[in-house]
């Protein structure tokens, strides 16, 4: 196959039709065969198919919790971000974007909404700068415990171009996913993303996937 090219790629083993040939077509895809059969000069057209689509969100609030702190006589409770877990879930990510990009997959981002700011979809098209730009807005994401709201309605809106959506997840009874029934009812075909646990010390698995609907 070719390298994909603007969220398409030509499937070469799909004969679509052939056609006269026009300055400016590819050698390659001249019939050589009908070329020296009927001395035409034709070239081949194939199926250009929409590229495989995987769609990822980050569940950041997932990565809190409640914490107790003593100041002074007093005990006050304060919600606190998980740093180091959140960087690895991050760097997970980031890897698993680089993976499916080297095996012809086109990845989208749907970042929740986090405090006062807007949610953001991120749906790259080229398929050769989607590495960049989706790595540049994860690198663009400042959280501190927060709480997120998830982009339900923009998510259906979008939801034929984003292919199959899977949420990165620490712990689901944090997680923005269990506090929303709406997203229970409206995602329905989201799958959770989370850590298995390590299968020996200082090693650490991939993921592993659980429907959501089995939640």
């Amino acid at each position: 196959m070719e390298s994909a090219r603007n969220g398409f790629y030509t499937d070469r083993t799909l004969l679509e039709n052939t056609r006269d040939y026009r300055e400016g077509d590819s050698f390659k895809n001249i019939n050589w065969r009908l070329l020296a059969r009927k001395d035409e000069v034709q070239v081949n057209e194939y199926e250009k198919l929409t590229m495989r689509r995987v769609c990822f969100m980050p569940d950041m609030f997932s990565f809190t919790h409640i914490e107790e702190i003593l100041e002074g006589n007093e005990r006050r409770e304060e919600r606190v971000t998980e740093v180091e877990e959140l960087e690895n879930m991050f760097s997970l990510l980031a890897s698993l974007i680089v993976k499916l990009h080297e095996r012809g997959v086109l990845c989208s981002l749907v970042i929740p909404a986090i405090g006062d700011k807007e949610e953001k979809l991120v749906m790259p098209e080229n398929a050769e700068t989607q590495v960049m730009e989706l790595l540049g807005a994860l690198a663009e994401i400042e959280y501190d415990a927060q709480h997120t709201r998830l982009p339900v309605d923009a998510i259906m809106i979008q939801r034929h171009k984003l292919g199959q959506i899977y949420v990165l997840s620490k712990n689901l009874q944090r997680s923005a996913l269990g506090a929303d029934p709406m997203a229970a009812d409206e995602l329905s075909a989201i799958s959770i993303l989370r850590e298995s646990p390590a299968l020996s010390e200082g090693e650490r698995s991939i993921l592993t996937e659980t429907d959501f609907k089995a939640i």
